[in-house]
């Protein structure tokens, strides 16, 4: 199963349309989309089962975590990029 596959199927689950982050507690994976941009490349990061999806401007658009559960720190990473890229509230 190809990238784009595997991401189209897991925000297929039931209750994961629409969401910033998703998380499949069958293959303990989570995908946290950091801003609404799509991803042109992909880094790699084995050590921490880690992929980075990349915008055209080669920043960060989503991290997809495998074992999610045993990476709390890159969890955490993703999340701080997150609200980064979240809108102000004073715009609302």
């Amino acid at each position: 199963m190809g990238r784009e596959e595997y991401l189209r199927r897991l925000y297929e689950r039931p209750g994961n349309q629409d969401k910033n982050i998703v998380y499949d507690p069958v293959t303990d994976s989570m995908y946290v989309k950091l801003r609404p941009d799509t991803g042109v490349d992909s880094q790699v990061d084995d050590a921490r089962d880690l992929v980075i999806d990349l915008g055209a401007d080669g920043e960060p658009v989503g991290y997809d975590i495998q074992h999610a559960s045993d990476h709390p720190d890159v969890v955490a990473e993703a999340l701080r990029l997150m609200r980064r890229h979240a809108p102000s509230r004073a715009a609302e």
